[in-house]
């Protein structure tokens, strides 16, 4: 039996290791938590975060003694913070207890704590967001509809969304702008129909209607036929001429997020093959080598081009390596993955999300790469975990933040779109891309919270 008392620095500690131990940029205020402290850092992360409170004068009194029930209120703001519901931790982390919390009591604690099944905010924020981003699909078709040779359903901010919605199990939504699609005999032309072939395969797995097949083969063949580089890589800008050799990241994410989830639902080890190409690709050229960053593309498997560490591109990325980790990897590219992902999750910001240029922390946020890249995270740790060194309280911590950004249903923080090469928005706000990465990441974590709670 432990009864050593637990010190208020070492409660800190505790939960910020549970938390994955996540540096914060800004130094606490408290004169008595010297930088060299084992555990400055949880320290500022709690004090940055509002989990833990000084205790007067500009002092956090480390060393003192806590009580069960300062612990139970510190143990109750941590719960908030990711995302379980106000009502839930009250109901269960409760004590007016004054006595000395002791060491094996803390260890009971928050060994209950991982096991408890507690109340998100989740599902129900992921359902205002889908209700939200069905209303703008819904009016896509509508158009579609009203003006079919003017109006087209391939293109990548609707399919944002359709994957979001995908995610979210909004089939019948789905469904109908999928059959619109080939009702209207549209042609799921360019990278720009990988993201529309993703949510095809997840029909087909769900319905197996063979219209959702035979489209699946369609896109499978536009990219077959779509210009290549000299080492196999699947560009995007289609408007330039077959020779270029210029690679946008947009091109790898958007091909690739389908070409690993048709590979594994139809078992075909050549388009596997193709899909862990895309990736290797780009892990060898177009990440910087000195800081881990994305560029937004490369030119002759030589130059990066463009801004290193665009937010948006890294979430593309994340598709492609989502899809493959998910469900097709092979050992080099999963190995070489998680290295870039974990080197990505160091980018994230003190208030748990990421910048719009990764390497940038005084830049704004935006949605539009943190939910792309979170989606990829959660993608690679569905059906076998790939990236343990990413725990769930982390990633729950993330979304709450991206819960901030959203009101009524609608996704606000999303930088707008992109002209080019080096060419970036200055606008921040609603975008279709914004709405649909968030879904998308949403509807991962429920499931993935769902399955937890039913283990």
């Amino acid at each position: 039996m432990n009864k050593i008392t637990v010190t208020r620095g070492a409660a800190v500690a505790a939960l910020h290791r549970l938390n994955g131990a996540h540096r914060v940029s800004v130094p606490c205020p408290f004169r008595d938590v010297p930088r060299s402290a084992d555990f400055a850092d949880a320290v500022d992360w709690a004090s940055f975060h509002e989990i833990a409170v000084g205790t007067g004068d500009a002092e956090f009194s480390p060393d003192s003694a806590i009580t069960k029930k300062d612990f139970s209120e510190m143990l109750r703001r941590y719960a908030v913070s990711t995302g379980v519901k106000p009502e839930s931790a009250a109901e269960w982390i409760s004590s007016e207890s004054e006595d000395e919390l002791s060491a094996d009591e803390l260890d009971a604690i928050l060994k209950d704590y991982s096991t408890h099944k507690f109340e998100y905010v989740f599902a129900d924020a992921m359902e205002e967001i889908a209700d939200a981003a069905e209303k703008e699909l819904n009016e896509s078709i509508e158009k579609k509809l009203r003006d079919p040779e003017k109006h087209f359903l391939n293109n990548w901010p609707d399919e944002m969304l359709l994957i979001g919605l995908t995610e979210a199990g909004r089939y019948e939504t789905v469904r109908r702008f999928v059959d619109v699609f080939i009702e209207t005999d549209e042609v799921p032309y360019a990278d720009d129909g990988g993201m529309l072939g993703y949510a095809v395969c997840e029909l087909y797995e769900k319905f197996g209607d063979e219209k959702y097949k035979k489209l699946c083969e369609r896109v499978l063949a536009e990219l077959d036929d779509f210009p290549k580089d000299s080492r196999g890589q699947i560009k995007y800008d289609s408007d330039r001429s077959p020779e270029a050799q210029d690679v946008y990241v947009d091109g790898t994410g958007f091909a690739t997020i389908f070409l690993g989830r048709y590979a594994a639902l139809f078992s075909d080890e050549r388009v596997r093959a193709l899909a862990n190409l895309q990736i290797d690709n780009y892990l060898n050229f177009g990440i910087e080598k000195q800081t881990g960053l994305t560029a937004h593309g490369y030119v002759n498997s030589a130059h990066l081009r463009a801004e290193i560490g665009w937010g948006r591109g890294t979430g593309w990325l994340m598709l492609a390596l989502g899809s493959v980790l998910g469900y097709c990897p092979t050992d080099d590219v999963a190995r070489r993955s998680r290295a870039f992902v974990n080197k990505t999750m160091e980018y994230v910001l003190d208030t748990d999300n990421f910048s719009w240029s990764l390497g940038k922390k005084e830049g704004p946020t935006d949605t539009s790469a943190t939910g792309p890249i979170m989606w990829g995270i959660l993608k690679a740790k569905e059906k076998e975990d790939r990236l343990p060194e990413i725990g769930i309280e982390r990633i729950k911590s993330i979304a709450v933040s991206c819960l901030s950004d959203v009101k009524d249903g609608v996704v606000y923080g999303a930088s707008g779109e992109s002209g080019g090469w080096g060419a970036y928005s200055d606008k921040f706000g609603h975008y279709k891309w914004g709405q649909g990465g968030v879904l998308a990441f949403l509807g991962m974590l429920v499931k993935e919270l769902n399955r937890q709670k039913y283990e």
